[in-house]
């Protein structure tokens, strides 16, 4: 009935290209019966059913396909989560945020991928912490985020089971900078001593060069915040990460009393809750420590300039950086 006889089914590649086949017809149905009929050497055929239905946006489809074969028993590979977690953010991004999500979904992977890491499935990686995180952005769950980074490190040893890379902390940082403390129920003074932390390590990370997307997912907590002293220091750490400036100007004062009422009223009207709680002081980088090796700089790219032009009109600053030139 499926094409395909007993033999072959003991074939796990065959299985896979009468799969593709049945796929190509966008007979869905036949393709999951004979995966399925061929049990572990149709283990590969479901990775191509999970990519079929991922770039159609079909991401809560993919997923019962995932938990379905967790409730059967089968050891999850890293090519299943490679597919399934990666397919995710790319479905989000496809299809402009109208793939059918659902967060319960999304609480369902986070589950089984902690499950799976908690027993150290040697299959699970740092590239798929990292894919994970992406999903958890998208998906604005910033509480299972934290939870998988701090999940990183054994409580009984307090050694890493799995090493953050450079993707890891900007990653994280990207989360944080756009979390909302009203939506994710995160005090936002908490949210600043995270980022702080989390840079530091970074920077104290051997194993890790820091690059530019993670200096500006740091600065861009900063940067788009609702506090006049915060969007100051984004200066700071835009003028020690980016030639932006000259050398001598890096530590130039940014008084941030002499802001631009019209700009900064445009900032409060959309009654923004980015602000440090008055009562805690946040644990931040000296601006001696924002750059610790002061060994680099980096070109900047639109974005940094958008954020620089943006910040030096908000405090009435020039912009200092003209084409190549810094004057």
């Amino acid at each position: 009935v499926l094409g395909t006889s007993g033999r072959q089914l003991q074939d796990s590649l065959v299985v896979d290209e009468d799969v593709q086949k049945l796929l190509a017809k966008n007979d869905l149905l036949r393709a999951k019966q004979l995966a399925r009929m061929a049990r572990f050497q149709g283990l590969f055929a479901y990775g191509t059913i999970l990519q079929y239905l991922l770039e159609r946006g079909q991401v809560n489809d993919a997923f019962e396909v995932f938990m379905d074969l967790k409730k059967r028993g089968y050891k999850t590979k890293g090519r299943f989560y490679n597919i399934l977690i990666s397919g995710y953010a790319d479905s989000t991004s496809k299809f402009n945020g109208k793939a059918d999500i659902s967060q319960q979904k999304v609480e369902q992977l986070y589950r089984a991928f902690q499950k799976d890491h908690a027993e150290n499935n040697p299959e699970i990686s740092i590239i798929h912490v990292n894919s994970l995180l992406k999903v958890l952005r998208k998906a604005k769950r910033v509480d299972l985020a934290l939870h998988l980074y701090d999940s990183l490190k054994s409580v009984r040893t307090g050694k890493l089971k799995l090493k953050p890379d450079v993707r890891t902390y900007t990653e994280m940082l990207r989360i944080l900078s756009g979390a909302n403390p009203e939506e994710n129920g995160v005090d936002f003074t908490d949210i600043v001593n995270r980022a702080e932390t989390i840079f530091y390590n970074a920077q104290n990370n051997l194993h890790i060069k820091i690059d530019s997307f993670l200096v500006r997912a740091y600065v861009s907590l900063y940067a788009y915040c609702d506090d006049l002293k915060l969007r100051g220091r984004a200066i700071t750490i835009l003028r020690e990460w980016f030639r932006i400036c000259s050398l001598e100007d890096i530590q130039k004062e940014v008084n941030i009393k002499n802001y631009s009422e019209k700009i900064w009223g445009q900032v409060l009207a959309k009654k923004g809750k980015k602000v440090l709680d008055a009562n805690r002081s946040p644990r931040m980088l000296s601006s001696e420590d924002i750059n610790s090796q002061k060994k680099k700089r980096f070109e900047p790219d639109e974005a940094v300039l958008r954020m620089n032009r943006e910040l030096s009109e908000l405090f009435n600053m020039p912009v200092t950086y003209k084409g190549n030139r810094v004057h």
